[in-house]
């Protein structure tokens, strides 16, 4: 739920629903996804989340995803830090592409990963932020 307001907001310039995840975080590395509603019944779901670390969350996320009904499960995410045989654990659950940033040292585009750089974002807000000043 922490990340639902950068979802809803996605979904609306997709023009699609959307629902969220509850996420109980019980350790450090240790969560648990519970059941979400069944707005991604007959459809793609697309798993939003800021970093993904070992993919424990997403993964379960995605699980949850596929008992609601959905057909297939793309995952995007702003840090791709993917440590510890995160990309393993993705392909064996079917996941063939993860969508992210450049905002972790040497991510970069692969087979699995489609990277953007946030650079021109970046830079778009600080010519703004400098022409107002």
């Amino acid at each position: 739920f922490g990340f639902s307001k950068r979802v809803a907001l996605l979904a609306g310039i997709l023009k699609c629903p959307h629902t969220a995840a509850n996420k109980d975080r019980y350790d450090v590395d240790q969560t648990i996804i519970s059941q979400l509603s069944s707005a991604v019944k007959g459809r793609i779901a697309i798993i939003c989340d800021d970093m993904i670390r070992t993919g424990g969350s997403m993964l379960q996320t995605a699980d949850r995803c596929y008992e609601a009904g959905a057909v297939d499960v793309m995952v995007m995410a702003t840090h791709l830090v993917l440590s510890g045989g995160a990309r393993e654990r993705f392909k064996e659950k079917g996941i063939n592409r993860i969508i992210g940033a450049d905002t972790f040292p040497g991510t970069q585009k692969d087979d699995l990963l489609e990277v953007y750089s946030v650079a021109p974002i970046i830079a778009s807000e600080l010519v703004h932020y400098l022409r107002v000043v």
